[in-house]
């Protein structure tokens, strides 16, 4: 059994066909999970401030705004993941779509680190200084939870487009057990 030989192109990169076929089919149920995730997390943090609180989101426009922002970002974040097949040409990386689809996760897991930081001040000072009485830790909760997904997305992503030499030396030649 011969090691695989990692011998880069500059316009493409050839992968082992377990591993291009990891990405086509990964990618799919990645993005998918990931906008079904966020969605469902979003529906249930609604449901349960609803009857908390009364209301879906208890903390007027400003607060709405920064709940709603985190889940967005997850949703383009899932966006791009479900792109990452664009990077593969047969069994080829395109170096310069992989490039463009690792800088866009980039940038969407920047804006869900900033979004979700913002939610979380902005929830915490409308708890202090609004008067509102109802528990912070829910609000946070979801914040947080925004941000593991996130998190998630942009490591399945980043995984698919820039493949280390150790994984691709694991999908080479054999099957994996």
């Amino acid at each position: 059994m011969q090691p695989y030989q990692y011998q880069p192109s500059p316009q493409f990169i050839p992968l082992p066909a377990l591993f291009a076929s990891r990405v086509r089919w990964g990618s799919i149920l990645a993005g998918t999970s990931l906008i079904v995730g966020a969605l469902l997390f979003l529906g249930i943090s609604a449901f349960f401030n609803n009857i908390v609180n009364h209301s879906a989101f208890p903390l007027g426009p400003l607060g709405t705004v920064a709940q709603l922002l985190p889940p967005l970002c997850v949703i383009a974040t899932a966006i791009v993941v479900l792109t990452c097949r664009r990077a593969l040409r047969g069994d080829y990386l395109v170096v310069s779509v992989a490039r463009t689809t690792r800088n866009v996760l980039i940038v969407c897991y920047g804006c869900t680190i900033l979004f979700a930081f913002l939610a979380f001040v902005v929830i915490a000072l409308l708890h202090a200084f609004g008067g509102l009485r109802t528990p912070i830790t829910s609000d946070m909760i979801v914040t947080f939870g925004y941000l593991a997904l996130g998190s998630m997305g942009f490591a399945v992503g980043h995984f698919y487009v820039r493949p280390s030499q150790r994984t691709l030396q694991k999908f080479a030649d054999r099957p994996v057990w």
